[in-house]
């Protein structure tokens, strides 16, 4: 009798072994079908983020927001800055800068010595030309906010740092400043 168990066991015991397996399966497969099933639902919802982002940024590029390399933004559009609070006396430069008498023509004007500029993120035309000018590789701010004007090229400033080699004209230093 035992040995006629044993036999019924041994013979039935493949087809039990793949009944475990096919429960197991299920088990598995049920507990992953609402996953399985909201992926359509998922990548709709990502379709429609994106969506959302690039219609954000064709209203930044309808309000002159330019996005330049690196991930960095130039807003374009003249902005009026709030009056600026008296400066305390200035230090006296620890570095001489030696500048000749300047030009008022780009034709004319010509660096003295080589400068690097940092032009920061999100600086405005009227700011980084303030900064070339205090550098001393423009003659004037005026000069060089004509020169980009004149240039066509008020949308492409871009930010950085810059290397200003002795001997560049005004022309020179804004193709530098807007590669």
């Amino acid at each position: 009798m035992l040995e006629k168990l044993k036999d019924i066991f041994y013979d039935k015991s493949d087809i039990i072994v793949a009944f475990a397996l096919v429960i197991v399966a299920a088990i598995v497969i049920s507990s992953q079908v609402g996953s399985i099933m909201s992926y359509p639902e998922l990548l709709a919802q990502e379709l429609q983020q994106e969506q959302l982002e690039q219609d954000q940024l064709e209203q930044d590029e309808d309000l002159d927001i330019s996005a330049k390399p690196g991930g960095e933004d130039i807003i374009e559009k003249p902005v009026v800055e709030p009056e600026p609070e008296p400066l305390p006396e200035p230090e006296p430069q620890p570095e001489p800068q030696p500048e000749p008498q300047t030009p008022t023509t780009s034709t004319e004007f010509k660096t003295s010595v080589d400068r690097t500029v940092e032009i920061p993120s999100g600086a405005y035309s009227q700011k980084i030309a303030k900064i070339l000018a205090e550098a001393g590789v423009v003659p004037s701010e005026d000069a060089f906010l004509k020169a980009v004007n004149a240039a066509g090229l008020e949308t492409k400033l871009k930010a950085g740092t810059f290397k200003i080699p002795a001997g560049s004209t005004l022309n020179d230093v804004v193709k530098i400043v807007t590669r």
